[in-house]
C-alpha cells in the first residue's frame, strides 16, 4: 500500500470511528414527492422541491425548449463565456418581482452564501456565526479571511457578548445564521428582532407624522392642532406602542429580570401618561376628539 492510499485509509477510518462518514444511496426520483430507494417506494420530505414545482408541465416544457435552443452546458462560467441571455431574463424578472434594482442568480444556495459573504466582509471584519449554522454560511466565513466566531444556537444574549467583545476592533460586523435550522427544524429568533426595528419604526413615525406641530408631552401653552393623520390615524398614541413594542423586543432579545422590570414599569407609566393627556385632549379639543376616539384606538 503505497503512502497516499494509506492516508486515505486513516482519514476515512477516523470519520468512521467518529460515525462522520457518509456514503451515496442510489434513489430515484418518481415524481417528486415519491422516491425508490432499494425496491421500496418511500415519500421524501428531504427535498427542497416544496411546491413540486420539477414536476411542473410547463417548467417541463420550458427546460426542453431551452435544451433544444441552447443545449446543454455552460461550457465556463458566466464571467468567462459572457452572460447568457436565459440568466439576464431570469435575473430581470426576480428584481421586478422584488422590486429592487437587480438580481443575481446562485447555482445554489451554498453557491450564494460562499460568494455573498467573502464579498462583504474581507481581513479586518468580524463575522459571527450561529453554532448550528449550515455549512455553507461557515464555508463563506471561512473564505472571507475575516476574524470569525461562533455564538451559542439562538443564542442572542452571547451575541451581544461577543460584539461587545470583538466589535471595537473591526471595521464591518456581519451576524450570520439560518432563518430555519435545516436539522432541526428550529427558527432563528429574528422576530425578537423585528419586533425592536418595528418598535424604533412606529416611533419615527410618530414624528413624522407631527409635522410642525410636534410636541413632547403636554404643551399647555402651544397645544397645536389636533394630529389624526399618518400613523395617528390607526392609534391615538403610537408613541407609547412603538415604545412598548421596542421594549418588549428587547425582553425576548435579552429574557432577563431587567428588561422584564422595565418593560412592566414602562407600561404602567405610559398608560398613566396616555390618562392625563386624553383628559386634556378632551377638555382642549372637545367633540373634535371625541369623534376621533370613535373611530381610532387608544392603542392598536
Amino acid at each position: 500500500m503505497n503512502s497516499l492510499d494509506r492516508f486515505a485509509n486513516e482519514k476515512l477510518a477516523a470519520l468512521e470511528a467518529q460515525s462522520l462518514r457518509r456514503t451515496l444511496v442510489e434513489t430515484t426520483p418518481d415524481d417528486g414527492i415519491h422516491v425508490t430507494r432499494g425496491n421500496r417506494r418511500l415519500i421524501s420530505f428531504s427535498s427542497n422541491d416544496y411546491l413540486n414545482l420539477t414536476q411542473h408541465p410547463k417548467i417541463k416544457d420550458a427546460a426542453v425548449a431551452a435544451i433544444r435552443r441552447y443545449g446543454v452546458g455552460a461550457g465556463a462560467s458566466r464571467l468567462v463565456t459572457g452572460n447568457h441571455p436565459l440568466f439576464a431574463e431570469l435575473e430581470a424578472r426576480l428584481a421586478r418581482l422584488k422590486d429592487t434594482e437587480a438580481a443575481c442568480v446562485f447555482g445554489s444556495g451554498y453557491l450564494a452564501n460562499t460568494g455573498i459573504i467573502p464579498a462583504l466582509m474581507d481581513k479586518g471584519d468580524l463575522i459571527l456565526v450561529d453554532e448550528l449554522s449550515h455549512a455553507c454560511l461557515w464555508a463563506g466565513a471561512r473564505m472571507a479571511k475575516a476574524t470569525v466566531f461562533p455564538f451559542r444556537h439562538n443564542d442572542l444574549a452571547h451575541v451581544k457578548k461577543r460584539l461587545t467583545i470583538h466589535r471595537g476592533s473591526a471595521r464591518h460586523a456581519l451576524i450570520a445564521t439560518d432563518g430555519v435550522f435545516s436539522m432541526d427544524g428550529d427558527l432563528a429568533p429574528l422576530a425578537h428582532v423585528a419586533l425592536c426595528l418595528v418598535g424604533i419604526l412606529i416611533l419615527v413615525l410618530s414624528l413624522v407624522s407631527f409635522g410642525k406641530s410636534f410636541r413632547v408631552g403636554i404643551d399647555v401653552d402651544q397645544p397645536g392642532q389636533l394630529v389624526t393623520t399618518g400613523v395617528f390615524a390607526v392609534s391615538r398614541n403610537p408613541i407609547y406602542v412603538g415604545f412598548f413594542v421596542f421594549l418588549l423586543g428587547q425582553l425576548l432579545v435579552s429574557p432577563d429580570w431587567v428588561p422584564l422590570i422595565y418593560l412592566v414599569a414602562a407600561t404602567a407609566l405610559f398608560h398613566r401618561q396616555v390618562l392625563r393627556e386624553e383628559d386634556f385632549m378632551r377638555q382642549r379639543y372637545g367633540h373634535l376628539y371625541a369623534d376621533y376616539c370613535r373611530h381610532v384606538r387608544r392603542y392598536v
